[in-house]
């Protein structure tokens, strides 16, 4: 990534690189700003169109057309982004898990960062839903951030070592689990064509986006509007000929729907 696009990428996040910051404080910055800035969203997704995870193409749609996106292409451009600024990273496909349910297949990609220190965090601005704002110290010292702790627990016995887990009701339930050895370009390519293309993905089937605030966070799951606010939960449902501009007032993407 060139200075020039690293630049409109930090206008982008809101982001003004101070010379004071340390390398966790910059690398912190850019994970949360990120987080608040660009949507999770499945646009192209669910109205069947291709997505590319080629390193200019995710620049476009992302920084340059102010677009959000899905795990394979937030994640892939904030890799990008932090090797371009001089980070040690490994980009890694995880499995998805929950309270309830079991880890599914290999469909998300994160990223763990290394830093100079010898600390090593996991780094996830694609997760949706409850994800991450900022990144979490691999460690099962819990990190607390925006009212949520969150902890890495490591399974020397499992196929997948690390357990990223927030605490929900009481207990540490499951968000997802990876490794840290990194994975291919082609790798993610080929997960990616599954939730892509296949027919059975989940981002087929329904409109998603959700983008965190510092007081909760705004979503859209089909047809309802979910708007948290400092623990207040207001839900609309709407037509889905209203979707244009919902997406457009609340989420600043405009596109054809």
């Amino acid at each position: 990534m060139t200075e020039s696009q690293l630049q409109e990428y930090f206008a982008r996040i809101g982001y003004t690189p101070k010379n004071s910051e340390t390398e966790q404080e910059v690398f912190k910055n850019l994970h949360r700003n990120h987080a608040f800035h660009i949507p999770f969203e499945n646009m192209d997704v669910y109205r069947k169109m291709t997505v590319s995870l080629d390193e200019d193409a995710l620049f476009e749609k992302l920084v340059r057309q102010k677009r959000g996106g899905y795990c394979f292409e937030m994640n892939g451009l904030f890799y990008f982004v932090l090797t371009s600024l001089g980070y040690r990273v490994h980009s890694v496909l995880a499995r998805i898990g929950g309270k309830d349910r079991p880890f599914g297949g290999l469909t998300h990609r994160m990223n763990v960062v290394f830093l100079s220190d010898g600390s090593k965090w996991a780094a996830d601005v694609g997760y949706g839903g409850d994800g991450l704002i900022e990144p979490v110290l691999i460690s099962e010292t819990p990190t607390f951030s925006y009212g949520k702790n969150y902890r890495v627990i490591r399974k020397e016995d499992d196929l997948m070592k690390y357990h990223l887990q927030v605490l929900s009701e009481g207990e540490f339930v499951n968000l997802f689990c990876f490794n840290e050895e990194p994975n291919q370009p082609k790798d993610f390519e080929i997960c990616n064509f599954y939730t892509n293309c296949h027919p059975d993905s989940g981002f087929r089937q329904r409109v998603m986006c959700t983008l965190p605030t510092p007081e909760g966070r705004i979503s859209i799951s089909d047809d309802r509007l979910r708007i948290v606010k400092n623990g207040e939960i207001s839900d609309t449902f709407f037509p889905r000929e209203s979707l244009k501009d919902i997406l457009s007032d609340h989420f600043n993407i405009h596109i054809e729907i």
